[in-house]
């Protein structure tokens, strides 16, 4: 792993405050990626996170650096509003200037967007300066879709880019979609999402494993019903499932045998431990760093196409930077459809590159985003 240009711990010892922010590379002098909180948060994690960034604004077209920004602490504590603005006061500098966050893990946008508006941070305004294009970009928060109850664009567009590379990734290795079965590990707003979409139009979720544990219906589970009746936190409500549906202990969502794995929750969630339980023929990593490089090596040598997360997990990336480059006027289906397009061309490539060379996903994904990198050269 590269060395970051720049790295910074943030510490308060009067709110209890221990954050890293990270920045792989400046591309014309800015960059930019998402604010996660956990307990076990590690500045060596952010830095993996952040260099994942470059190469997804890459892989997507977007002409910015990659940034990442870790808090340590539990996302359910009551100092969670005083945490993060004490993090944007110390951080203000660097994010009014040249490094702009959103919402990751443990970290929703309502929560991130009151505490910046607060303490006086404009991310989309930074931007816009950077690239200086039309200054009336229309609001994130106002990019909506009606399907699942009508949640925000960010809640979405990840699922849905997520789900677009699962097609095109089973399609490539000669397959159909409809009737595909799929295990989500991680039930957020990501998972849900993807396994929203990929129910949608014929594919069989089988398994889903979220923090109380995994159930498991063979012959599908009804996805759209579950996220109907999640409840606080995110949880599947497991007092309206039906009785058919199985139910088993958080780590068994690698134990059915089925076509399609989607990681879509924590690091590191396929690794050394477990790999020997991995059974299906295509994962796409719809959580960031959710396997190590060395673990993704040893799925390929055992036939395993591996989706990377700087391609799979780009929608939010890819809609994000369509609107403020002003290649969007902001139209949620011509967003979503360009966002479904980059990330299916990129699998595409990345899968014939894979073939051609006889080299992993991710190497093949890397070469990729490189070359995307020279042509936004070109162009900004």
């Amino acid at each position: 792993m590269k060395e970051p240009v720049l790295s910074l711990k943030l510490a308060d010892p009067k709110t209890g405050l221990l954050a890293y922010i990270v920045v792989d590379e400046f591309v014309g002098g800015i960059a930019g990626g998402g604010m996660r909180m956990s307990p076990s948060v590690t500045e060596e994690e952010v830095r993996r996170l952040a260099e994942v960034m470059t190469y997804k604004w890459a892989a997507m077209g977007i002409p910015f650096g990659g940034a990442k920004m870790g808090i340590v602490g539990d996302p359910q504590t009551p100092k969670k509003q005083e945490l993060l603005r004490t993090f944007g006061k110390l951080a203000k500098p660097l994010l009014q200037t040249m490094v702009f966050t959103g919402p990751d893990m443990g970290i929703s946008s309502d929560e991130l967007g009151a505490v910046f508006e607060e303490v006086g941070i404009d991310t989309v305004n930074l931007v816009v300066r950077h690239l200086k294009t039309e200054t009336k970009v229309k609001a994130l928060e106002n990019v909506r879709l009606s399907d699942l109850g009508g949640r925000g664009f960010e809640d979405l567009i990840t699922g849905w880019g997520v789900a677009q590379a699962t097609e095109e990734a089973w399609n490539l290795m000669g397959n159909g979609i409809d009737g595909a079965t799929i295990s989500i590990q991680g039930f957020g707003a990501v998972g849900k999402s993807a396994g929203v979409f990929l129910h949608g139009i014929g594919a069989k979720v089988v398994c889903i494993s979220d923090a109380k544990g995994t159930i498991f219906e063979k012959d599908g589970l009804d996805v759209p019903t579950i996220v109907g009746n999640q409840v606080e936190g995110g949880l599947v409500n497991r007092s309206k499932l039906p009785k058919s549906v199985e139910r088993f202990d958080r780590e068994y969502w690698l134990s059915p045998r089925t076509d399609i794995l989607i990681p879509a929750a924590i690091p590191d969630a396929i690794n050394k431990s477990n790999i020997r339980k991995v059974k299906a023929s295509l994962i796409v990593e719809g959580a960031n760093i959710p396997a190590s490089y060395e673990i993704e090596e040893r799925l390929h040598k055992k036939g395993v196409f591996v989706v990377p997360d700087f391609i799979a997990n780009a929608g939010l990336v890819c809609g994000f930077g369509l609107i403020v480059t002003g290649a969007s006027v902001g139209d949620q289906r011509e967003i979503f459809q360009e966002t479904g397009n980059r990330i299916r061309k990129a699998v595409k490539s990345v899968y014939r590159s894979c073939k051609r060379k006889n080299i992993t996903p991710r190497l093949a994904a890397m070469e990729y985003s490189k070359r995307m990198k020279r042509k936004i050269k070109k162009r900004f």
